[in-house]
């Protein structure tokens, strides 16, 4: 990082170079489209790094000593970053945690981090740490006490920092440090813990250098990015690389793509984007939530897509090249990309090689075997000059169409795993036929090498054995992730006691009783002995911060029960010759979809309806009477339904913290639809639901019949009932239906009664 800070010097010396905007920051505006609310030129993020490099002195930071960087989604992240090495400290860029949502997911996560670097300060901003305190009061008066927050840890607001100017100043011995260490890079996890790498300024330097050639980035290079800041491929290929090329980048929040896909696009054409940055599942959202304007683009501008962070399909890119085509897309332009945070992030990219081949000649015999009618594979392009990889099998280099895993040697491997010495099974690998007697990494990677391109077949940890036959795990899941009912990329198969199971996200309209003996069909068919497909509840299935399934975070959660609230049907292919079909009536009781307040009924359940659209929770068990945030909805479906209440109700002004009020009910914000939000309005409103009497049993009964089978999901939660009775308008609800007996030793989620 040294020699970027000296890059930033020398430009911010110069007076023309020192005005020219290096960062900007785009939100979607409310008349339409993207704008930009905040720029930094060289000059300002200079200034602005340089005053965090002081007031990390300032708290008594340590050269060496490991910082956390804790900011929600912005421009003062990367002066942090920047100001960390100026200070001569290593910077933990990390999550931040929603200390106002009831998941513990982030907030555990969080104090991993915390605990395994041993920072004991963490920069960030005072939004971000009104909100920590606001936790801490409530957890002080017995709220929310059970987030485990670190209490050890000392929190520095670097706020006033980015104020007085003249920070540069600092920076007068910046480069002269000690501690050659960077930053600690933690890894997604999607296949174990998240682990500290440990990223050199002499490894930062020399991938940013592979980049910047690959990608033939320079001065009038133009970034368009949404990546997460905390993450190797947004901090490192995006936000560094903007800076060591010299050229400018415009960013804005996940969450604004995730709400609103078309806002990447959209800020392609408006800010004439050149390089660009996404793992796979992007393109294809960003196809699928296409919006109508889609001729009025230009997106002419466009030079080279990295395709990265996950397997690429051919479909996904060609079905992006032809949705944007009109909009003066280029063809060719979308480079499948290899990397991983312990090679920094880029092994390499500009991937063109396609081979077809037969994926059980792959899986099992571990040979590649070509076949017109087989599985089209990408290439993820040749490993740059000074980047040796080899195909290792048994410490043995593979022979040519063989697969292996994935081992390299370069000057951007990490040193180590924070707090590890590097052995063989990371970073110390020997190959017993190397002359060179070089140290590889292991990447846990398996592929083989195509024409010289590097194509990646999967991770080792997660594939699958069965009767002695390997089978990797996106091949089972995409035999059913093609269906239409089934959420793309939202599939995890893996091994479980020496049998198959498959856990899988339907779209919120899907029946499940109805679509588990196709899928499982799917499945068998391939020669796979399916012991367990599990259909689950939108957006429930664990992923990592990059967006990757973590199949093994998956299993767990399913073995301990983590999942049980998400099951739609649990379906056991064994099991349905075994079972006998008994009329019985069961009464399930549960919450109404909610009290509704005289006046709000409509309009509270309409955005019951939005909630449940975007969160997937089941929308009768939505009640518009208690907290939002109450309701179960994560942080990025929170945003997701902001965005509705802001572009189909035409509300304008939304605090920040609106969604997470302990007196926000859906029958408050009915109340105040439209319009700029008022503080007195809302006041009114939570005044006015607090006093009204609620009418739900004053109504007449309704007893509606719903004719088919048995009862579809059974009491594992979120399961759609058909088959049986509705009685409307009774403060609990009763629903009668046809119960399928299993096997009295079968534990299933389908035996499971509530009463």
């Amino acid at each position: 990082m040294r020699r970027l800070i000296e890059l930033l010097g020398e430009r911010a010396a110069s007076e023309e170079e020192a005005a020219r905007t290096l960062y900007s920051w785009w939100e979607d505006m409310k008349g339409g489209g993207v704008g930009v609310t905040r720029s930094l030129s060289w000059g300002e993020v200079w200034s602005l790094a340089g005053g965090v490099t002081a007031r990390v002195r300032e708290a008594g930071a340590e050269k060496g000593e490991r910082v956390l960087l804790v900011f929600e989604p912005g421009l003062d992240f990367i002066a942090a970053f920047l100001g960390c090495g100026g200070a001569d400290v290593i910077a933990v860029p990390v999550f931040p945690p929603e200390p106002r949502k009831k998941s513990k997911t982030d907030s555990e996560a969080f104090v991993r981090i915390q605990s395994g670097s041993g920072a004991g300060i963490a920069l960030t901003s005072s939004a971000y740490n009104w909100s920590k305190k606001a936790a801490e009061l409530a957890a002080w008066f017995g709220v929310g006490g059970d987030l485990p927050w670190p209490r050890e840890l000392r929190w520095v607001v670097v706020d006033e920092a980015f104020g007085g100017g003249g920070g540069g100043e600092a920076w007068s011995s910046a480069g002269n440090g000690t501690c050659d260490v960077a930053f600690l890079q933690y890894t997604s996890g999607s296949t174990s813990t998240p682990k500290g790498v440990v990223i050199t300024h002499a490894c930062l330097w020399h991938n940013l250098g592979l980049i910047v050639a690959d990608l033939e980035a320079d001065e009038e290079t133009v970034v368009c990015s949404w990546l997460p800041q905390y993450h190797d491929m947004g901090l490192i290929g995006s936000y560094l690389g903007t800076l060591y090329c010299g050229g400018r980048g415009y960013y804005t929040s996940p969450v604004n793509f995730v709400k609103r896909p078309s806002t990447w696009v959209e800020a392609i054409s408006a800010f004439r984007g050149t390089h660009m940055q996404a793992p796979h599942f992007a393109f294809a959202l960003a196809v699928r939530k296409r919006r109508d304007t889609v001729s009025e683009l230009d997106l002419s501008c466009a030079r080279h897509f990295i395709d990265g962070a996950e397997p690429c399909e051919v479909e996904a890119i060609r079905a992006f090249e032809a949705c944007f085509a009109s909009s003066g897309l280029k063809p060719n332009i979308i480079f499948p990309t290899y990397g991983l945070a312990e090679h920094t992030v880029m092994v390499s990219t500009n991937g063109r090689a396609r081979v077809s081949v037969d994926p059980k000649a792959l899986s099992e015999e571990r040979r590649v075997v070509e076949s017109a009618s087989g599985q089209v594979l990408c290439g993820c392009g040749r490993p740059p000059e000074g980047v040796v990889v080899k195909i290792v099998s048994e410490g043995r280099v593979v022979p040519q169409k063989s697969v292996g895993e994935i081992w390299i040697s370069s000057p951007s491997c990490a040193r180590a795993y924070f707090g590890k010495e590097p052995s063989e099974d990371d970073f110390a690998a020997t190959l017993a036929d190397d002359d060179h007697l070089r140290f590889y990494l292991r990447t846990g990677d398996e592929g083989f090498l195509w024409e010289g391109e590097i194509v990646v077949c999967g991770r080792i940890k997660d594939l699958i054995i069965l009767r002695g036959k390997n089978h990797y795990p996106q091949d089972v899941e995409r035999s059913i992730e093609k269906d239409e009912a089934v959420r793309a990329g939202c599939v995890a198969a893996f091994e479980d006691d020496g049998k198959l199971v498959v856990v899988a996200e339907l779209r919120d309209d899907a029946d499940p009783k109805a679509l588990a003996p196709a899928l499982a069909s799917k499945i068998t068919d391939h020669g796979l002995p399916l012991s367990r497909l599990v259909l689950i509840a939108a957006r429930a299935i664990p992923k990592t911060t990059s967006g990757k399934i973590a199949r093994r975070r998956t299993k767990a959660a399913l073995n301990d029960g983590d999942l049980d609230d998400a099951v739609l049907l649990d379906f056991r292919p064994d099991d349905v010759a075994e079972e006998e079909e008994t009329e019985e009536v069961v009464v399930v009781r549960e919450e109404r979809t909610g009290l509704l307040v005289a006046g709000g009924r409509r309009e509270a359940a309409d955005l019951a309806a939005d909630l449940a659209s975007v969160s997937g929770i089941d929308h009768r068990k939505i009640r518009v009477d208690v907290p939002i945030s109450d309701l179960g909805p994560d942080s990025l479906e929170l945003a997701q339904f902001r965005g509705v209440l802001e572009t189909k109700y035409d509300c304008d002004g939304l605090p920040d913290d609106l969604l997470f009020r302990d007196d926000a009910t859906l029958v408050v914000l009915a109340s105040i639809l439209g319009g700029t939000f008022d503080e007195q309005a809302y006041a009114d409103a939570v005044a006015a639901a607090a006093r009204t009497t609620t009418t739900t049993t004053k109504a007449p009964l309704e007893i509606e019949q719903r004719p088919g089978g048995g009862g579809g999901g059974g009491g594992g939660g979120g399961g759609k009932r058909k088959g049986g009775w509705i009685i409307e308008n009774c403060p609990c609800l009763i629903f009668c239906c046809p119960l399928n007996r299993r096997n009295k030793n079968h534990n299933n989620n389908n035996n499971k009664r509530r009463t």
